[in-house]
């Protein structure tokens, strides 16, 4: 499960807890959205945990992480951007600082969709092979 964390606070605990998971995999770590989309387009990553404090707009990053159907676990100093992030297609919300227990349920759910996303994807290939 290759996963991205994006978060200029490079808060150690959201990393301990993605490496927790035995198939996660983090394959990069930005302090910021710059360049990301690129990154996206070249790993293909599974997940992303997303800083919405980043200074370019975590919100607009958010939107466009979710139209490339990626998993995406929102954090933010500001309970207010909940709404919105999830409303853009988070699956999770996460204040800073996280506490580790509000995390774990956050990677948890990302992680059940990441599987569960894997599961239909080889389905319906499945099913394309047998028709």
């Amino acid at each position: 499960m290759k996963t991205i964390i994006i978060d200029p606070t490079a808060n150690p605990l959201v990393r301990k807890q993605i490496e927790r998971n035995p198939e996660a995999v983090i394959c990069g770590c930005y302090a910021s959205g710059n360049q990301v989309m690129e990154t996206v387009s070249a790993l293909k990553p599974d997940m992303v945990f997303l800083n919405l404090d980043i200074p370019e707009g975590g919100l607009a990053l958010l939107e466009q992480l979710a139209m490339q159907q990626l998993v995406v676990v929102a954090a933010s100093e500001w309970q207010t951007f909940a709404y919105d992030a999830m409303s853009l297609g988070a699956v999770a919300y996460v204040v800073c600082p996280e506490e580790e227990r509000s995390l774990q349920s956050a990677l948890a759910k990302a992680f059940t969709c990441v599987s569960d996303k894997k599961i239909k994807m080889a389905y319906r290939n499945k099913k394309k092979l047998s028709d």
